[in-house]
Formats: C-alpha cells, structure tokens, sequence
C-alpha cells in the first residue's frame, strides 16, 4: 500500500467521504452502493445496544475504512455532517471530505433494526496534509501546507526541467526549533534529510529526475512532537507525453518490457490490451498472451497500450 497509516479511534468512517457526505461510495472491489431508501420506517433499536470501533487507514488514493464490534449479520450505515445516510462497509476505500472541521456518525442494523451506534469527535481536515487531525490535538500546530501554487499534486513535470516546490507551517508551531525534513522518492526508505531553504522548500536536478510516479514526504517536529506528514506526488513525463504513453526497459539479451508512464491513464487493470505491430507497415494486433514483455523484437517492431478500446501512441523499441 502506498502512503502512510493514520489510525483514529472513535467514529472516522466517513473522514473517507467525499463533500457530497455520503451519498455514493466506492468499496475496495469497486461496487457500487446505492442510495438508501427510506420508505420503510425504522422499526426499532436493540435494548442492547453495541458501540462500533472505527479507523481509517490513509493512503494515496483515499482513506480505508475499518469497522470492529459490529453485531453479527448487522450492515453498516454512515453519514458525515448530518448529510442523508448512505451504506457503508469495513475495508470500503472512500475520498476525504473536503477542507474543514466534520463530524460522523455511523449505525449498524440487523433487519431494519439499529443494533450498534457511535459518533466522532469533530475532526479537521487540514489542507495540503493527507491525513484526518482531531481538533485540538496538539501535532496539528506542526501540519504544513504546500505553498507553491506552480505545483499540482498528482500532475506531470518535464524531466528537462529541475523540480522545486515550496511548502510552510499551517499556523506558529508554539516552541522553539522546529526542525522540517525531507523523504524524497522512496514511500518505503526510513532516511530523512534537511529539507532546502531553510526547511521551507525541496529541489531535484533534472538529471537525477525519474521517468514516472515519483514521492517528496515532508514532516515537522519540535521536541518530542512530531507533524502529520505532508505527502506530495507527481510523474516525470517528456516533453513531448501523451495520455497513455508507454515507456521501455530491456537487458543485456534484448529483452523489453514496457509499462504506462503514468499508471492513472489506466486504472483498471482488466481495461489494458497491449498491442504490437512486426514493423511500421504492419498492423497491430494483440501481443503474445497480451503480456508486455517482449523478447529480442526486430527493428521497428512496435509497442501501444490500447485502454477499453482507445489506442495509446506506439512505442518503437526493436533495435
């Protein structure tokens, strides 16, 4: 999993929500939750009623939803700032709400019957951090925002030019010594360094850009406290990138596999078709197995990803 943990205790389920609170869901296995319907009324609550434990585990693409203590058979119901119900689950993979203080509330029923409730704390999400902050709580003087508006999270960067984004403390910190450090590249690596400018900014040499879905992790701490991390990604691209655009890597034997340089131009896996051609005059068809490995191509034998029926640019890559 890309990302970090962040695990809040209470009622967060619906932290994963999107501002429209609740009203669609995405579940892990991409199913759909409809709309719930109301033209039953609620026929009861248990006389013994359960308290549902709730986290939520952060990570790129959104908050996964973790749900303890739910009453056997029971489903789950939730709904993030008074906004209508809406089905909800444990391991469902939701958005953030949008910036701003939220509160939730979840509800677990057995045949039309609550048998388990809870509500959150109110929590604020905080902008250019990817994580859920309690309000009050102390690590959130120590939140940065990004402060470069030439910077998009998630976009693309020219490899020919030398990448730099700023970034700055949400409020006064309240102690002395702050100190900001910078993970650059590596979700996985445990090294830190000095960030530039003081802690205020972070550079790369062109020349030492990579080609695709590259990570900057930047964190404050001060004393014994320590930030929520401020998570920025983006995809090295040419100048001359084109949606669905493959890249290549091959061995000593001539031997290729190619690859979307950004994963986002396809998502969904069972979509990708790649398709080769013998030579420039040849049409393309279907590579062998459909895989993206090729062995020893000729000279102009080329490549092209073809995404639920639209063709990416070909990619030469016989010698």
């Amino acid at each position: 999993m890309k990302g970090c943990h962040v695990w809040v205790y209470g009622l967060l389920a619906c932290a994963t929500f999107a501002p429209s609170a609740c009203i669609k869901v995405n579940t892990v296995d991409r199913r759909q939750a409809g709309a719930l319907s109301r033209d039953t009324p609620l026929q009861g609550q248990s006389s013994d009623l359960g308290i549902l434990s709730v986290g939520a585990e952060l990570r790129e693409d959104g908050l996964v939803l973790r749900v303890g203590a739910v009453p056997a058979g029971s489903t789950l119901e939730c709904t993030l700032d008074l906004q209508p119900l809406t089905p909800c689950n444990d391991g469902g993979l939701y958005t953030r709400p949008s910036f701003g203080d939220h509160k939730i509330k979840v509800t677990a029923r057995l045949a039309n019957v609550v048998t388990a409730v809870g509500e959150s704390a109110v929590f604020s999400v905080v902008p250019g951090v990817l994580g859920v902050l309690t309000s009050g709580a102390g690590p959130a003087t120590l939140a940065l925002l990004l402060d470069d508006p030439g910077f998009v999270n998630g976009g693309n960067w020219s490899l020919n030019r030398d990448f730099l984004v700023r970034f700055r403390l949400l409020t006064k910190a309240g102690c002395e010594g702050v100190q900001v450090k910078c993970k650059y590249d590596s979700l996985g690596s445990r090294f830190w360094t000095n960030c530039d400018g003081n802690g205020s900014s972070y550079s790369v040499a062109k020349d030492q850009l990579a080609l695709g879905l590259q990570y900057l992790t930047v964190q404050a701490s001060c004393a014994d406290k320590v930030g929520p991390p401020l998570r920025l990604f983006w995809y090295g691209v040419p100048d001359d990138y084109q949606a669905l655009m493959l890249r290549d890597v091959s061995d000593a034997n001539n031997r290729h596999t190619v690859d979307l340089i950004k994963q986002d131009d396809c998502p969904d896996g069972s979509q990708r078709r790649y398709e080769c051609a013998v030579s420039a005059a040849a049409s393309f068809s279907a590579c062998v197995g459909n895989g993206n490995s090729i062995d020893r191509p000729v000279a102009g034998y080329r490549v092209r990803l073809n995404c639920g029926g639209v063709p990416g640019p070909a990619l030469v890559i016989g010698a």
